[in-house]
């Protein structure tokens, strides 16, 4: 089993003519210099690898312009989060047992899209005066994403909403987040091969919001399950708030079928058998590389 991020494992596996499986969980930006070295990597794998195994079917679309091994859906396995105290992060942050709270848990970095829910915010507190936003995540080691994160606490202190808005940092036990929030929501920019954190959410019974965007419209499906909304659209993600929190009915409707949803096509149990599967079919057959035309698009839930 090998990453698509270390080509050198996959083309050396390839030489000592070894089977390999490859494990691809991300999508490849469009332009710029990461892009070009993401399609390097998608060659290699096509070139080299006995299977592909890839978080989603928006992930393994990167694949099929090319012959290449057989490609098999596998979504991540989701662990439903438990023991959340929906007091820690609320007394952590004085927020009131029935003030409002939005939650984002994700390395703080623009592709995620915290920004977006900030400028979401002042919208939100237009019918919802009290409400307030954990951010819950740190950023990369890098200089882009320090920067963004500084940026986001200038950002909500230019919008007047610094007093709403808290970084909680990195948190050992994330399940105390779900617990103290009353919505969910993913602003991210870039297409997210998966998106684990909503799944996580909603199988914690938080509702969700999420950009239509990459893989979450395989696990959310638009307004049965989460509101779905365009990346980078503030308003759009005001509007979905302000849905759900006026509407008990849609809030139940949506937690009861995305937790049930998680928990019964995205479970733990599901996404290990499904990688043993492709293990023990490359294991079998010991050939690699089969022909474009036979290629095969595998463990793909029904709608």
């Amino acid at each position: 089993m090998a990453t698509v991020t270390v080509p050198s494992a996959v083309v050396a596996a390839r030489l000592e003519k070894v089977p390999v499986v490859v494990d691809a969980a991300e999508i490849v930006r469009t332009g710029g210099p990461r892009s070009l070295a993401g399609i390097a990597l998608i060659r290699t794998a096509q070139r080299c690898a006995s299977a592909i195994v890839c978080a989603s079917r928006a992930v393994a679309r990167q694949y099929e312009d090319a012959p290449g091994p057989p490609l098999h859906t596998v979504y991540p396995g989701i662990r439903p989060p438990t023991g959340g105290d929906r007091d820690v992060l609320r007394k952590r942050f004085a927020i009131a047992p029935d003030q409002f709270c939005l939650l984002q848990v994700g390395n703080l970095t623009r592709g995620r899209g915290q920004d977006v829910l900030i400028r979401s915010l002042p919208t939100i507190r237009q019918q919802i005066p009290h409400a307030s936003c954990v951010l819950v995540g740190i950023p990369h080691p890098r200089a882009a994403d320090r920067a963004y994160a500084e940026e986001l606490r200038k950002l909500a202190q230019r919008l007047g909403v610094a007093d709403a808005v808290f970084f909680a940092g990195y948190l050992d036990h994330v399940a105390d987040a779900y617990a103290a929030a009353d919505i969910f929501v993913n602003p991210v920019r870039i297409p997210e091969a998966f998106g684990r954190a909503g799944a996580e959410a909603a199988a914690a019974g938080v509702p969700v919001i999420a950009s239509n965007v990459g893989g979450i419209p395989e696990v959310f499906r638009d307004g049965r399950d989460a509101l779905l909304v365009p990346g980078d659209e503030p308003a759009a993600i005001a509007n979905a708030v302000q849905l759900i929190a006026g509407d008990a009915d849609l809030r139940e409707r949506l937690v009861s079928s995305a937790s049930s949803r998680v928990r019964m096509v995205f479970s733990e149990d599901r996404g290990v058998a499904g990688f043993l599967g492709v293990i023990e079919r490359v294991l079998s057959e010991r050939e690699c590389a089969p022909t474009g035309s036979e290629r095969l698009i595998s463990g793909v839930p029904t709608q």
